[in-house]
């Protein structure tokens, strides 16, 4: 288990396996908490599982009108302008009984009538004795901003939003979305939480779930054979897609472990002239540590080159080397040290 702090369970869950593509807020809502924070790769469909999500409250009940805040002014006019269209675009796609939606002057209507507006977490000061009764949904995307924006949200500034439009009420719901940027972002870091592997983490006394999400195979596929994918994947600039392809945080550590869960099975050791690894499987991952004995499991060893190959040391097949790339792109590899970290991305990339 993942050690966290003040009042923090974690609950480890994945969503490789998911029979969907794209993010689905059934599981974090089922926690039935007011705060639901989301950290994933870009792409994977946070914002639009939240936008489906508040467009559908106001279609069944008109009260539950949202507030749709972004880090600077600047963003919410790319956001609005052109009559909302970078807000409005995919809502087809979402297959609701909406057919007139418009967003003029920072306020989006449905069929001529009230359902939302947005503002700048920048300039929350100007809202400040607002009426936002009805605003049943308090949106902030992107929170955590990428590091080419100038302007950050701060702490103060969520918090501050957060008052000017739930304020003291019970029966909103604030959601939160970012990319997975920076594990040490301040508003994380003021939630006292230490972020570690893929799942949820709970902390109902203070009325927060937080899902750290990893992606769905076939998103990742998908990401993998698109241009973009494609570029970053088969070039030097691979490491960049841990952060925007896999929703691996840049300063990301938590793929060492000081130990193994027990139980796990050795599955095969991967040998080169210089060095050898030993690969085990439990509890769905992999995890590789230092070969301790070079002349155990001698069924078990392969090489990587032909020309190291001997009659006990067959090459390594390709379809085991395919289930061992596989896992690597999908940061499903746990490694004791840096050093085998490097080792294993090394022989399989």
């Amino acid at each position: 288990m993942v050690q966290t702090k003040c009042k923090w369970k974690y609950i480890e869950y994945s969503l490789y396996n998911s029979k969907s593509t794209y993010y689905n807020l059934r599981k974090i809502l089922s926690f039935n908490l007011p705060i639901n924070i989301i950290i994933g790769a870009r792409g994977m469909g946070k914002s639009f599982a939240v936008k489906k999500q508040i467009l559908s409250d106001y279609i069944n009940d008109p009260i539950h009108s949202f507030v749709w805040v972004r880090e600077t002014a600047d963003a919410i006019s790319m956001l609005t302008k052109n009559g909302g269209i970078k807000f409005t675009e995919d809502i087809p796609l979402m297959h609701l009984d909406i057919d007139d939606i418009i967003v003029n002057r920072g306020v989006c209507k449905i069929n001529k009538n009230f359902v939302g507006e947005f503002m700048s977490a920048s300039t929350y000061q100007k809202f400040k004795g607002g009426s936002y009764v009805k605003a049943q949904n308090l949106v902030i995307d992107e929170f955590v901003p990428e590091k080419s924006t100038v302007k950050k949200i701060t702490p103060e500034a969520i918090i501050n939003t957060m008052s000017t439009v739930v304020r003291s009420r019970n029966n909103g719901r604030i959601y939160m979305m970012a990319n997975a940027i920076d594990r040490s972002d301040p508003f994380l870091d003021s939630l006292g939480l230490e972020l570690g592997d893929f799942g949820f983490y709970v902390n109902r006394a203070a009325g927060v779930v937080l899902h750290y999400a990893d992606n769905s195979a076939e998103f990742n596929q998908m990401n993998s054979h698109g241009i973009v994918g494609k570029l970053m994947l088969n070039t030097k600039m691979k490491h960049y897609a841990e952060n925007i392809m896999f929703a691996n945080f840049n300063d990301d550590s938590t793929l060492i472990f000081e130990k193994m869960p027990s139980k796990c099975k050795l599955f095969i050791i991967l040998e080169t002239p210089l060095q050898q690894a030993r690969i085990y499987q439990g509890e769905g991952r992999l995890w590789v540590t230092p070969d301790v004995d070079p002349n155990m499991y001698l069924h078990k060893r392969y090489v990587i080159n032909t020309m190291d190959a001997k009659i006990f040391k067959p090459v390594l097949p390709l379809l085991i080397k395919k289930k061992l790339k596989e896992n690597l792109q999908n940061n499903n590899f746990r490694f004791q040290s840096n050093f085998l970290k490097k080792f294993i991305n090394d022989i399989l990339k």
